[in-house]
């Protein structure tokens, strides 16, 4: 209401709340008041950011990111059981796979094929390849939650193709390195690059192949198998999952740091990356520069050792690193030569009492 000339009056206020339709299913609660808060706000939030879709958050970019939709779609199957709407957010992200998606690609991206996009479904062309294996997991984890065997057949199509290109994306070293993509881990000072073998999205690969061997031998002989020649996908997959696991410590873990390095910056490292940006009409950075960004950093080792990647040494060695965050001391992103000290006051989070929601921090 814009130059009232007199005062006005309200006589009835409302808010409609349009959201998935759900039951609160799921209950928590304990002897500690902050912890049964955090589940109420975790769980209202959560229902706010399901719509037709999963959406990162209801009121801004309102977006089916697919990353964020494979946390929430955990939270929804504890707090509501709405296991239809993720069935509908799986199949959504296993149909950005088609080559018809060309159409929308930058033309320097048209020659190679794609993972799956980070959001769907958009006219901008994005990927993300950490949420592309986040997607893969939570096809197994939906499978494991509902049982629904002709859902885990439909998807395994998606998630096999997915693999396929995965695979044809490792380097003569069995680690990953997607030309040209948004290599997103984390919101903090990474050493990540649009191109490179970072160690993070191998160790991911590396547990999406064991997850899709344990889809194929569900999917192994019922009928609704038939016809995806996945009979073999069990040990190929699991035979590749070991090939990449042994390049992450060969390639990724630095004895000097006692930590695995978000991107491999050597020689070999750097003469791929020199091809390609003289491909691309670009000049390449001098070798020094590039050696300089390398960085060890939490996100990098966390998912190496919830990948299963890393073997016992890698566990005494990285572990202490990861406790001192714990102890208040971070070294979320400790480069060369670089010291690391007590994280800020403004990077802790807290849950208030009168906060209802919570949205990411940025």
């Amino acid at each position: 209401m814009r130059a009232a000339t007199r005062p006005v009056k309200l006589y009835n206020l409302r808010l409609l709340l349009n959201t998935y339709p759900v039951e609160n299913q799921g209950h928590f609660a304990c002897s500690d008041a902050s912890l049964t808060k955090i589940w109420e706000v975790a769980a209202y939030t959560v229902r706010l950011c399901m719509e037709d879709t999963y959406v990162d958050c209801p009121a801004y970019e309102q977006v089916f990111c697919v990353g964020d939709a494979r946390n929430s779609a955990l939270v929804n199957g504890v707090a509501f059981g709405a296991y239809d709407l993720t069935d509908r957010c799986l199949r959504l992200v296993g149909q950005s796979l088609s080559r018809a998606l060309d159409r929308v690609k930058p033309p320097r991206l048209r020659e190679r094929p794609h993972l799956t996009t980070d959001h769907v479904v958009s006219g901008w062309f994005s990927e993300i390849p950490m949420w592309t294996f986040l997607w893969i997991w939570n096809v197994w984890e939906h499978y494991q939650a509902t049982g629904d065997r002709a859902a885990l057949a439909a998807l395994y199509r998606d998630v096999r193709e997915c693999l396929e290109r995965c695979l044809g994306f490792l380097t003569e070293r069995d680690l990953l390195d997607v030309p040209d993509v948004w290599n997103l881990v984390d919101w903090a000072a990474m050493d990540l690059t649009r191109d490179g073998e970072v160690t993070s999205s191998s160790a991911l690969l590396a547990e999406s192949l064991r997850r899709a061997a344990l889809m194929a031998e569900t999917l192994a002989w019922p009928a609704e198998a038939q016809g995806q020649e996945s009979s073999a996908d069990p040990v190929r997959y699991r035979a590749a999952a070991n090939r990449v696991e042994a390049a992450i410590n060969r390639y990724c873990w630095s004895e000097s740091r006692g930590a695995y390095v978000d991107t491999v910056r050597d020689e070999v490292a750097y003469a791929r990356y020199a091809a390609r940006s003289v491909a691309r009409g670009e000049r390449p950075e001098e070798p020094e520069e590039v050696l300089a960004r390398t960085r060890v950093s939490e996100p990098t080792n966390t998912l190496v050792l919830l990948c299963g990647c890393a073997p016992p040494s890698g566990w005494s060695a990285s572990c202490p690193s990861l406790r001192r965050r714990a102890r208040g001391t971070s070294w979320a992103a400790i480069q060369a030569g670089h010291r690391h000290g007590q994280p800020s006051r403004s990077s802790r989070s807290a849950v208030p009492g009168s906060c209802s929601s919570r949205w990411k921090r940025w």
